[in-house]
């Protein structure tokens, strides 16, 4: 049975113990990007959050960027919890809000 995410009984998720962890909390905080990933699907991904940088033409100085794929159940509240974790330890200014609501 699907859960519909408009219904306010969607299943909790497993992220919400993961979002505790403080080592995750610091993956979530040095992130530049980050990606919820479908666990069913992991070609399903989307960017939740992303770090801008300013445009460089020379790319020898261009340093990698931190990507962090989150795995994410969407039959589950990870997505809201996902959200979240990410206004509070990054700020609103750069969430992807149309990645979220899409989740």
């Amino acid at each position: 049975m699907s859960t519909d995410h408009t219904s306010p009984f969607v299943r909790r998720g497993l992220l919400r113990v993961r979002a505790a962890d403080p080592a995750f909390q610091q993956l979530i905080r040095d992130a530049e990007i980050l990606l919820a990933t479908d666990v069913r699907n992991p070609r399903n991904s989307c960017v939740v959050y992303h770090e801008p940088r300013p445009h460089k033409n020379d790319w020898q100085d261009e340093k990698t960027a931190e990507v962090v794929a989150v795995p994410v159940d969407y039959e589950t509240d990870d997505a809201e919890v996902l959200g979240e974790l990410c206004r509070t330890l990054k700020g609103s200014s750069r969430l992807d809000r149309s990645s979220i609501e899409h989740l």
